[in-house]
């Protein structure tokens, strides 16, 4: 049986009430966002900036929060992204919760949000659960615009 925990937020006046799932139905070992523990997480403006803002090269970047079940699902899937495009993009997770500052300098409304960047600038974004092949795209997309033409 699963263990809930409700929690009551009054925004805007009105009382909505949140139920957070503690556990995620049906993951594995490696699902969960446990998964995201293996990438660089940036908890401070100065982090951020330094890990994405002025990186060279593509980053692919995880908003995300541990009480999310989208998240919870998304995290294996940019796990394993991360593994595939090693040495092509760098991946950085950024907990909502912890980095709440961030979350607020790029107008995070709605998790998970993935950001993809290119030398600093964004290039894609999106919001809510993708799956793996819809990333792919992207990041195969920016990944070619980022590479020199080749010689003939």
């Amino acid at each position: 049986m699963q263990m809930r925990r409700l929690r009551i937020m009054r925004i805007k006046g009105y009382w909505i009430f949140l139920a957070l799932a503690i556990g995620c139905v049906g993951c594995t070992t490696s699902g969960g966002v446990e998964a995201l523990d293996e990438m660089p997480h940036a908890k401070t403006n100065a982090e951020f900036d330094r890990l994405v803002t002025n990186a060279k090269g593509v980053v692919l970047v995880d908003f995300y929060s541990p009480a999310c079940p989208p998240c919870r699902k998304l995290a294996p899937i940019v796990r394993d992204l991360a593994k595939e495009y090693q040495g092509k993009a760098t991946f950085v997770a950024v907990n909502v919760l912890e980095a709440g500052e961030i979350g607020q300098r790029f107008s995070i409304r709605s998790i998970p949000t993935l950001i993809l960047y290119r030398d600093g600038a964004i290039m894609d974004r999106w919001q809510g659960f993708r799956e793996a092949n819809y990333i792919r795209v992207s990041l195969d997309r920016v990944l070619a615009a980022a590479q020199p033409p080749q010689p003939k």
